[in-house]
């Protein structure tokens, strides 16, 4: 069981005239049945004027990998590039671990928490969606040429 609480947000991000950016959809949620893979639902990414610099269809994340030990967990980072393909950063193990460094090349959809160390089944209560936690900056730095 983890610690995390489990929202769905409509947007996120900068405010109008500051430079950066915001979601509209692109939410993570968990597979029914539960699996090794988060869904992600379709949306735009957008800058604080209101052009869109991603476009994202909506999609399935590819697997998440076990810990390599009992008693020990890990925080991976579900992320989208600006291709609007999904991708995993694998956060380091431990006891009491923490995510990884958000990247600034693609934007950071959910940390996921992951305990176990054969079949990973994702639950919602493992998906910690972050999306109005990023700043600006991160967002603003995807460019799809859509400028």
């Amino acid at each position: 069981m983890s610690n995390y609480v489990y929202a769905f947000y409509t947007s996120a991000g900068g405010s109008s005239g500051d430079g950066g950016a915001s979601y509209d959809g692109i939410i993570p949620y968990a597979t029914r049945p539960n699996s090794n893979r988060v869904n992600v639902s379709a949306g735009v990414i957008r800058k604080s004027d209101g052009r869109a610099i991603l476009e994202f269809p909506g999609g399935v994340s590819p697997a998440f990998e076990p810990v390599s030990a009992s008693g020990v967990s890990r925080i991976d980072l579900l992320t989208v590039d600006n291709n609007g393909i999904l991708g995993i950063i694998k956060g380091a193990e431990g006891t009491n671990p923490s995510a990884p460094l958000y990247p600034t090349d693609r934007a950071v959809i959910a940390e996921i928490y992951i305990t176990e160390t054969t079949n990973v089944i994702i639950t919602s209560g493992d998906i910690l969606d972050v999306r109005d936690v990023l700043g600006p900056t991160q967002l603003s730095n995807i460019d799809c040429g859509n400028e």
